[in-house]
Protein backbone atom coordinates (compact mmCIF):
# COMPACT_ATOMS: atom_id res chain seq x y z
CA UNK A 1 0.00 0.00 0.00
CA UNK A 2 1.85 3.46 -1.20
CA UNK A 3 1.54 6.37 0.98
CA UNK A 4 0.78 9.40 -1.07
CA UNK A 5 2.06 11.80 1.72
CA UNK A 6 5.63 10.35 1.43
CA UNK A 7 6.39 10.19 -2.28
CA UNK A 8 4.16 13.50 -3.14
CA UNK A 9 6.65 15.00 -0.32
CA UNK A 10 9.34 13.30 -2.50
CA UNK A 11 8.71 14.16 -6.32
CA UNK A 12 7.54 17.93 -5.04
CA UNK A 13 10.86 18.17 -3.49
CA UNK A 14 12.36 17.43 -6.57
CA UNK A 15 10.07 19.88 -8.96
CA UNK A 16 10.73 22.58 -7.01
CA UNK A 17 14.10 22.44 -6.14
CA UNK A 18 15.20 21.33 -9.94
CA UNK A 19 12.18 22.28 -11.72
CA UNK A 20 10.14 20.45 -14.70
CA UNK A 21 11.38 20.71 -18.22
CA UNK A 22 11.67 18.50 -21.27
CA UNK A 23 14.79 17.25 -22.06
CA UNK A 24 15.53 19.52 -25.15
CA UNK A 25 15.59 22.19 -22.62
CA UNK A 26 16.92 21.01 -19.50
CA UNK A 27 19.33 18.17 -21.11
CA UNK A 28 22.74 18.14 -20.19
CA UNK A 29 25.80 17.12 -22.67
CA UNK A 30 26.35 13.78 -23.27
CA UNK A 31 29.03 12.62 -20.16
CA UNK A 32 32.11 13.51 -21.43
CA UNK A 33 35.14 11.92 -19.76
CA UNK A 34 36.72 14.41 -17.65
CA UNK A 35 39.42 16.92 -18.46
CA UNK A 36 41.75 16.16 -15.66
CA UNK A 37 42.07 12.06 -16.16
CA UNK A 38 43.26 12.71 -19.71
CA UNK A 39 46.67 12.99 -20.38
CA UNK A 40 46.09 15.49 -22.87
CA UNK A 41 47.15 18.91 -21.38
CA UNK A 42 47.10 20.89 -25.50
CA UNK A 43 45.50 24.20 -25.74
CA UNK A 44 41.41 23.68 -27.60
CA UNK A 45 40.75 26.95 -28.78
CA UNK A 46 37.23 28.00 -28.10
CA UNK A 47 36.39 30.21 -31.99
CA UNK A 48 33.33 31.16 -33.90
CA UNK A 49 32.30 30.95 -37.44
CA UNK A 50 29.70 33.34 -38.81
CA UNK A 51 26.77 31.04 -40.23
CA UNK A 52 23.39 32.06 -42.43
CA UNK A 53 20.55 32.29 -39.91
CA UNK A 54 18.21 30.97 -42.94
CA UNK A 55 20.62 28.46 -45.60
CA UNK A 56 17.25 28.58 -47.66
CA UNK A 57 16.62 32.01 -48.65
CA UNK A 58 18.88 33.80 -50.93
CA UNK A 59 17.23 36.83 -49.33
CA UNK A 60 17.81 36.41 -46.23
CA UNK A 61 21.39 37.59 -45.80
CA UNK A 62 21.08 37.66 -41.75
CA UNK A 63 24.06 36.07 -39.92
CA UNK A 64 24.81 34.64 -36.47
CA UNK A 65 28.02 33.19 -34.60
CA UNK A 66 28.11 29.66 -34.13
CA UNK A 67 30.59 28.20 -31.59
CA UNK A 68 33.40 25.54 -32.05
CA UNK A 69 36.82 23.86 -30.47
CA UNK A 70 38.89 23.24 -32.34
CA UNK A 71 42.43 20.76 -31.83
CA UNK A 72 45.09 20.21 -34.21
CA UNK A 73 47.08 18.41 -31.46
CA UNK A 74 47.97 15.66 -33.93
CA UNK A 75 47.68 17.38 -37.27
CA UNK A 76 50.11 16.35 -39.47
CA UNK A 77 48.75 17.92 -42.37
CA UNK A 78 47.03 15.18 -44.27
CA UNK A 79 45.32 13.68 -41.92
CA UNK A 80 41.32 13.51 -41.95
CA UNK A 81 39.34 16.21 -40.42
CA UNK A 82 37.13 14.72 -37.78
CA UNK A 83 33.70 16.14 -36.40
CA UNK A 84 32.05 15.73 -32.93
CA UNK A 85 28.40 16.99 -33.39
CA UNK A 86 27.15 19.26 -30.63
CA UNK A 87 23.19 18.17 -29.83
CA UNK A 88 20.84 19.72 -27.16
CA UNK A 89 23.22 20.40 -24.71
CA UNK A 90 26.34 23.10 -24.01
CA UNK A 91 29.74 21.69 -25.72
CA UNK A 92 32.61 21.53 -23.54
CA UNK A 93 36.11 20.28 -24.51
CA UNK A 94 36.05 16.89 -23.31
CA UNK A 95 35.79 15.13 -26.57
CA UNK A 96 39.21 16.85 -27.99
CA UNK A 97 40.46 15.58 -24.53
CA UNK A 98 39.73 12.01 -24.45
CA UNK A 99 37.52 9.37 -25.98
CA UNK A 100 36.58 7.68 -29.26
CA UNK A 101 37.41 10.27 -31.66
CA UNK A 102 40.50 11.65 -29.62
CA UNK A 103 42.19 8.16 -30.35
CA UNK A 104 41.40 7.89 -33.45
CA UNK A 105 42.48 11.34 -34.25
CA UNK A 106 45.36 10.43 -32.44
CA UNK A 107 46.44 7.46 -35.04
CA UNK A 108 45.51 9.47 -38.03
CA UNK A 109 46.71 12.49 -37.77
CA UNK A 110 43.57 14.28 -37.47
CA UNK A 111 42.35 17.94 -37.74
CA UNK A 112 39.47 17.62 -34.43
CA UNK A 113 36.44 19.78 -34.30
CA UNK A 114 33.45 19.92 -31.70
CA UNK A 115 30.35 22.02 -33.19
CA UNK A 116 27.57 23.59 -30.99
CA UNK A 117 24.19 23.21 -31.92
CA UNK A 118 22.33 26.34 -33.31
CA UNK A 119 20.37 27.25 -29.96
CA UNK A 120 22.16 25.99 -27.63
CA UNK A 121 24.77 26.86 -25.48
CA UNK A 122 26.50 30.37 -26.91
CA UNK A 123 25.08 29.83 -29.98
CA UNK A 124 21.75 31.62 -29.72
CA UNK A 125 21.15 33.04 -33.35
CA UNK A 126 18.69 35.07 -31.76
CA UNK A 127 18.01 37.35 -29.17
CA UNK A 128 15.38 35.37 -27.31
CA UNK A 129 13.21 32.03 -27.88
CA UNK A 130 9.82 33.63 -28.18
CA UNK A 131 8.10 31.45 -30.61
CA UNK A 132 8.36 33.29 -33.80
CA UNK A 133 12.36 33.15 -33.37
CA UNK A 134 12.19 29.58 -33.46
CA UNK A 135 11.19 29.13 -36.64
CA UNK A 136 15.10 28.42 -37.35
CA UNK A 137 15.41 25.78 -34.81
CA UNK A 138 15.16 22.49 -36.87
CA UNK A 139 17.44 19.88 -38.20
CA UNK A 140 17.63 21.38 -42.34
CA UNK A 141 18.89 24.38 -40.76
CA UNK A 142 21.32 22.44 -38.39
CA UNK A 143 22.04 20.00 -41.10
CA UNK A 144 23.32 23.06 -43.02
CA UNK A 145 25.42 24.40 -40.60
CA UNK A 146 27.71 21.33 -40.36
CA UNK A 147 28.25 21.54 -44.19
CA UNK A 148 28.68 25.12 -44.23
CA UNK A 149 31.22 24.18 -41.31
CA UNK A 150 33.31 21.82 -43.27
CA UNK A 151 33.25 24.03 -46.72
CA UNK A 152 34.54 27.29 -44.70
CA UNK A 153 37.56 24.73 -42.48
CA UNK A 154 38.45 22.70 -45.70
CA UNK A 155 38.95 26.29 -47.14
CA UNK A 156 40.95 27.64 -44.89
CA UNK A 157 42.74 24.69 -44.29
CA UNK A 158 43.42 24.65 -48.16
CA UNK A 159 42.52 20.92 -47.85
CA UNK A 160 39.67 20.34 -49.73
CA UNK A 161 40.79 16.53 -50.45
CA UNK A 162 40.78 15.76 -47.00
CA UNK A 163 38.27 13.29 -45.64
CA UNK A 164 35.64 14.34 -43.23
CA UNK A 165 34.36 11.75 -40.47
CA UNK A 166 31.28 13.22 -37.83
CA UNK A 167 30.39 11.80 -34.85
CA UNK A 168 27.56 12.22 -32.45
CA UNK A 169 25.82 10.59 -29.59
CA UNK A 170 21.73 9.95 -29.43
CA UNK A 171 19.81 13.20 -31.24
CA UNK A 172 23.22 14.03 -33.24
CA UNK A 173 23.95 10.84 -33.56
CA UNK A 174 21.19 11.33 -35.78
CA UNK A 175 22.29 14.11 -36.98
CA UNK A 176 25.73 12.48 -38.42
CA UNK A 177 23.91 9.74 -40.25
CA UNK A 178 21.76 12.00 -41.97
CA UNK A 179 24.47 14.75 -42.55
CA UNK A 180 26.67 11.87 -44.15
CA UNK A 181 23.55 10.95 -46.65
CA UNK A 182 22.63 14.66 -47.42
CA UNK A 183 26.03 16.09 -48.03
CA UNK A 184 27.50 13.03 -49.44
CA UNK A 185 30.50 14.91 -51.21
CA UNK A 186 30.86 16.72 -48.27
CA UNK A 187 31.23 14.10 -45.27
CA UNK A 188 32.96 10.72 -45.97
CA UNK A 189 32.03 8.90 -42.80
CA UNK A 190 29.54 9.04 -39.81
CA UNK A 191 29.74 7.21 -36.22
CA UNK A 192 26.34 7.56 -35.02
CA UNK A 193 26.31 6.71 -31.59
CA UNK A 194 23.01 5.81 -29.53
CA UNK A 195 21.20 6.79 -33.22
CA UNK A 196 17.46 6.28 -32.18
CA UNK A 197 16.86 6.90 -36.24
CA UNK A 198 13.22 5.23 -36.30
CA UNK A 199 11.22 8.14 -35.25
CA UNK A 200 8.24 6.99 -32.35
CA UNK A 201 6.02 8.95 -30.26
CA UNK A 202 5.83 6.16 -27.47
CA UNK A 203 9.35 5.43 -27.12
CA UNK A 204 9.16 2.78 -24.51
CA UNK A 205 12.14 1.06 -25.32
CA UNK A 206 14.33 3.94 -24.02
CA UNK A 207 12.80 3.52 -20.07
CA UNK A 208 13.11 -0.35 -20.38
CA UNK A 209 16.81 0.37 -20.40
CA UNK A 210 16.33 2.96 -17.63
CA UNK A 211 14.49 0.26 -15.48
CA UNK A 212 16.70 -2.62 -16.56
CA UNK A 213 19.66 0.03 -15.33
CA UNK A 214 18.06 0.80 -11.81
CA UNK A 215 17.36 -3.24 -11.07
CA UNK A 216 21.45 -3.68 -11.51
CA UNK A 217 21.67 -1.03 -8.77
CA UNK A 218 18.83 -2.48 -6.40
CA UNK A 219 15.56 -4.38 -7.28
CA UNK A 220 14.06 -2.42 -4.63
CA UNK A 221 15.01 0.89 -6.29
CA UNK A 222 13.36 -0.39 -9.43
CA UNK A 223 10.50 -1.57 -7.42
CA UNK A 224 9.63 2.15 -5.43
CA UNK A 225 10.57 4.09 -8.46
CA UNK A 226 7.89 1.74 -10.37
CA UNK A 227 5.72 2.03 -7.91
CA UNK A 228 5.37 5.85 -7.46
CA UNK A 229 5.40 6.54 -11.00
CA UNK A 230 2.17 4.14 -10.84
CA UNK A 231 0.61 6.45 -8.22
CA UNK A 232 0.90 9.46 -10.06
CA UNK A 233 -0.92 7.93 -13.33
CA UNK A 234 -3.20 6.44 -10.73
CA UNK A 235 -4.18 10.62 -9.42
CA UNK A 236 -4.13 11.60 -13.37
CA UNK A 237 -7.15 9.22 -13.93
CA UNK A 238 -9.36 11.52 -11.63
CA UNK A 239 -9.74 15.01 -10.95
CA UNK A 240 -9.59 15.26 -7.16
CA UNK A 241 -6.05 13.57 -8.30
CA UNK A 242 -5.14 16.14 -10.51
CA UNK A 243 -5.71 18.28 -7.97
CA UNK A 244 -3.53 16.96 -5.59
CA UNK A 245 -0.99 17.01 -8.14
CA UNK A 246 -1.05 20.46 -8.88
CA UNK A 247 -0.89 21.80 -5.13
CA UNK A 248 1.90 19.13 -4.59
CA UNK A 249 3.90 20.29 -7.67
CA UNK A 250 3.00 23.97 -6.92
CA UNK A 251 1.76 24.17 -11.03
CA UNK A 252 0.45 27.06 -12.16
CA UNK A 253 -3.13 24.96 -13.32
CA UNK A 254 -4.35 22.26 -12.58
CA UNK A 255 -3.62 19.13 -14.75
CA UNK A 256 -6.63 18.50 -17.41
CA UNK A 257 -7.02 14.61 -17.70
CA UNK A 258 -8.56 15.25 -20.41
CA UNK A 259 -5.90 16.19 -22.39
CA UNK A 260 -3.38 13.96 -23.39
CA UNK A 261 -0.25 17.13 -24.27
CA UNK A 262 -1.01 17.61 -20.26
CA UNK A 263 -0.94 13.97 -19.19
CA UNK A 264 2.40 13.74 -21.09
CA UNK A 265 4.19 16.65 -19.84
CA UNK A 266 3.59 15.88 -16.69
CA UNK A 267 4.91 12.32 -17.18
CA UNK A 268 7.46 13.45 -19.36
CA UNK A 269 8.79 15.64 -16.52
CA UNK A 270 9.24 12.91 -13.98
CA UNK A 271 10.53 10.76 -15.77
CA UNK A 272 13.23 12.92 -16.53
CA UNK A 273 14.18 14.01 -13.35
CA UNK A 274 17.80 13.45 -12.22
CA UNK A 275 19.11 14.55 -9.17
CA UNK A 276 22.53 13.31 -9.73
CA UNK A 277 23.04 11.24 -6.88
CA UNK A 278 24.80 7.90 -6.67
CA UNK A 279 22.26 6.72 -4.34
CA UNK A 280 18.58 5.66 -5.63
CA UNK A 281 16.97 8.81 -6.31
CA UNK A 282 18.60 9.68 -3.24
CA UNK A 283 16.12 7.18 -1.13
CA UNK A 284 13.87 9.70 -1.42
CA UNK A 285 11.15 7.03 -2.81
CA UNK A 286 11.91 4.70 0.26
CA UNK A 287 9.00 3.38 2.42
CA UNK A 288 6.34 3.94 -0.55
Amino acid sequence: MFKPSVWLLFISFIVSTYGFGFRGFHYENPRELEEINSTSRHIILEKWILQPLNHFDVRDNRLWSMRYYESDEFYNGTGPILIMLGGEWTISRGFLRSGLMFDIGKAHGAMMYYTEHRYYGKSRPVRNTKPENLQFLNVDQALADIAYFIEKKKFELDKFNQSVIVFGGSYSGNMAAWSRLKYPHLIQGALASSAPIHAKADFFEYYEVVSDLLRKYDEQCRNDVKSAIDTVELLLSHNYGAKVLQKSFNLCDTPNISDTSDIGWIMNSIAEVNLKRKNCYYYLFINL
